[in-house]
């Protein structure tokens, strides 16, 4: 009796340990959460804990032993404590003294600082024991709408499990018994799948429309649990999702664990390579390195060493798309139902018809998956079916969100409901479903903020200014129709008024005159509009009208006066260090431009007061509000992949003067360069010069000279004439008379 006394006791000691939640265990026992108590992380009521078996797996080994349970001392609860507020810096905008945010993205919880991943108003991902069903794969446990990262406590989990400092913990992690996130998928027929052979058998058929049942079964029990949250948090719940289970294996692999417990490489006569490390099966670019803790994960490679562990996850990819051809996957008749214990109006997918390709990687031409697609997203032409491919033998650039169904060969086979196309124009229509205006950056627009970064990364800049040149057209068009029409009704209106003797005649041709004479005005304007499209106020007209300009590219021109670095999501962007600038043109009239970018050109003096002659095209994603001293204010919010600078020379050299660009940067070598290649120029141009002024000077005084020994001499050679009498009654002689005969030949009459 003792004894079963005791064991009760002991029971009912350890079940209030499991009911605890982890938010009232030791911040240092959760691995990768995030540790501030904020009312978005605490409002997940429905969760007793996150992440307990992932947080043993990704626990360091550098991680102290936790002291025995009867040493153990649960701490009180701890208190909210108050969200830091974003660091306000002061600027002078012409003679309006406003105070901005330092980094007005999403406050400060999207910079990912002080945690291992982002929280965006949500704990961070991982993988949890759920109990999924064979039928959905859903979590028996039921969690907060919003916890699309969130996971719950396994029921089957008596005690968190603390390993101590010397390693790894022996067991293994049964990597299919966990999920993720909502896409994850369980069925059935799952174990049909040989992995490594590079066609379906009539079984795997049968799992493969299993599995096309379960991503429709799964969307459903995203509505229905997030049935009170607005469409917008259900797409974005459902779109990040592609993004955790790498995130955890990636994790994974940066603590050792996927290292340990990867297969070990056989040479051809079945021996381990004495070349390559335990757990590594990369080509070796050198065999001392080998399995070395910093060598990258690798989406691709770890898919090929653990297919089990991928079937029916979410993942993401980047390539170029070869559409081969249309596949159809049919379930006999025989077949049984599937969902055994499932809703009775579910709808089974009996045939499938799909479009198969090839995955090549972006840069290179590296075959990377196999993917079947029931259809491509385009920026202009919508969601086109597999009969709609476009027609060209060029591989089309693609975002393939989709779930890996087996190992094809030494390639993944992935189903995706549809591509995404990665194209030079963003994909406006999904901007403006999934933004909101007039307001921060918020949860659930997070997605499709770095997905269109990413977008816009990796297509051309040319291509884009293109882009924006012919959206900037189209627009100087439409205001030129408007203006037409505009016209055209006033018009009928006097006509009408005319007709109905409420206007005279000459009001009627005076009121039409002046007509004709705003129309000609607004003509000439906007034609000289087309022929200089950089003269456009666009920043006025995308202020007055955003609806227009919402999602398409534009293009701006101006000076910047304010520069923010700050890290990008952990899980959407890799942590990779995002640029804010503040963008001012001619026409803003002292409002920025709120630009947002990877990547800025060398050599950028970001600590500059003002930095000239910056040019950027970008995605208009949406009007974004900031605080200023008085009152919040709107800015547009334009991403960028790329960004132009195209400063002076002595632009540069005042920029290396006071300090904010190196003198031994390539940029200001170039300019001082220039500088001393001008100044001989100019040396040049000066001794030229007095060259040839002394040149005119001489040639100028040869020909005076030469014209006055023309002149003299015509002077002297000119005969001139005399009156046949002289003064005084003298008379010459006449020629021929005897005194002519006693002249001589040197005789002159002057």
């Amino acid at each position: 009796m003792v004894i079963a006394k005791w064991h009760s006791a002991h029971c009912l000691i350890m079940a209030a340990v499991v009911s605890v939640p982890l938010v009232f265990l030791p911040t240092d026992t959760v691995r990768g959460q995030d540790r501030r108590n904020t009312p978005a992380n605490t409002g997940n009521s429905g969760l007793s804990a996150e992440f307990p078996s992932f947080d043993e797996l990704m626990l360091e080994t550098s991680r102290p032993a936790a002291p025995p349970s009867s040493e153990r001392i649960t701490p009180p609860p701890t208190q909210p404590v108050e969200q830091p507020q974003p660091e306000r810096r002061f600027f002078e905008f012409g003679t309006e003294r406003t105070t901005v945010p330092a980094r007005p993205i999403s406050q400060e919880r999207n910079s990912g600082a002080g945690s291992s991943f982002p929280s965006f108003g949500r704990p961070s991902p991982g993988v949890s024991e759920t109990g999924r069903d064979d039928r959905t794969g859903r979590g028996t446990a039921t969690g907060s709408a919003g916890s699309n990262r969130n996971a719950t406590l396994p029921s089957n989990e008596s005690t968190l499990r603390f390993r101590d400092e010397t390693g790894i913990a022996s067991e293994k992690f049964h990597w299919q018994d966990h999920t993720t996130s909502d896409a994850d998928l369980k069925f059935p027929t799952s174990v049909v799948f040989k992995h490594g052979d590079p066609f379906l058998t009539a079984d795997e058929e049968i799992g493969y429309l299993d599995l096309i049942n379960a991503v429709g079964e799964r969307r459903r029990s995203l509505v229905q649990r997030t049935v009170e949250e607005s469409a917008g948090h259900r797409v974005s719940i459902w779109e990040q999702a592609f993004y955790q289970y790498a995130v955890a294996r990636h994790k994974a692999w940066d603590n050792g664990k996927l290292r340990a417990e990867k297969p070990q490489v056989v040479s051809g006569s079945g021996l381990p390579d004495p070349f390559r490390a335990p757990g590594n099966t990369a080509p070796l670019a050198d065999p001392l390195n080998a399995g070395a803790p910093g060598t990258p994960f690798s989406l691709l490679d770890d898919i090929a060493d653990f297919p089990d562990d991928y079937l029916g996850r979410p993942i993401l990819l980047y390539g170029r798309f070869s559409a081969k051809s249309v596949v159809r996957i049919t379930r006999p008749n025989q077949t049984a139902a599937l969902f055994d214990g499932g809703p009775q109006d579910l709808s089974i997918v009996s045939e499938a018809k799909m479009l198969r390709g090839s995955l090549m990687a972006l840069d290179s031409s590296r075959l990377i998956a196999e993917v079947d697609t029931q259809g491509l997203l385009t920026p202009q032409r919508g969601l086109l079916g597999p009969t709609e491919w476009p027609a060209t033998d060029t591989p089309v650039a693609v975002l393939v969100k989709g779930w890996v169904v087996k190992k094809w060969d030494s390639r993944p086979l992935i189903y995706c409901e549809a591509l995404r196309q990665i194209s030079p124009i963003p994909h406006y229509e999904l901007i403006r479903n999934n933004t909101h205006d007039k307001r921060s950056l918020q949860d659930d627009e997070t997605w499709l903020y770095y997905e269109t970064l990413r977008q816009l990364e990796l297509t051309s800049p040319v291509l884009q200014e293109q882009v924006a040149e012919g959206v900037l057209q189209q627009r100087i068009d439409s205001l030129m129709t408007e203006v037409r029409a505009e016209t055209d009704r006033r018009i009928g209106g006097l006509q009408s008024r005319l007709r109905s003797g409420a206007l005279t005649e000459d009001a009627y041709r005076r009121q039409r005159q002046t007509l004709n004479r705003q129309l000609a005005q607004r003509v000439a304007r906007y034609r000289t509009y087309r022929e200089n499209p950089e003269d456009f106020q666009t920043f006025v007209d995308l202020f007055q009208n955003p609806e227009v300009w919402h999602g398409h590219l534009v293009t701006f021109h101006g000076h910047v006066r304010h520069v923010v670095n700050y890290p990008g999501d952990d899980v959407l962007l890799n942590g990779r260090t995002l640029h804010e600038l503040w963008l001012f043109t001619d026409d803003s009239q002292h409002n920025p431009v709120v630009v947002v970018t990877p990547n800025l050109p060398a050599d950028f003096p970001v600590r500059a007061d003002v930095i000239d002659h910056v040019k950027v095209t970008g995605c208009f994603f949406k009007r974004y509000v900031y605080g200023s001293q008085d009152t919040d204010r709107i800015a547009p919010l334009v991403l960028a992949g790329n960004l132009t600078w195209e400063p002076t020379a002595d632009q540069v050299q005042t920029l290396v003067d006071a300090g904010h660009l190196s003198a031994g940067a390539p940029r200001a070598v170039r300019a001082r360069a220039l500088n001393e290649h001008r100044l001989s120029n100019t040396a040049m141009v000066l001794v030229t010069f007095c060259a040839v002024l002394a040149i005119m000077v001489l040639w100028g005084r040869t020909l005076r000279e030469e014209r006055d020994r023309v002149r003299l001499r015509k002077r002297i050679e000119e005969l001139p004439e005399f009156e046949s009498r002289l003064a005084g009654g003298y008379t010459l002689p006449e020629p021929g008379s005897p005194m002519e005969e006693h002249r001589f030949f040197t005789d002159s009459y002057i």
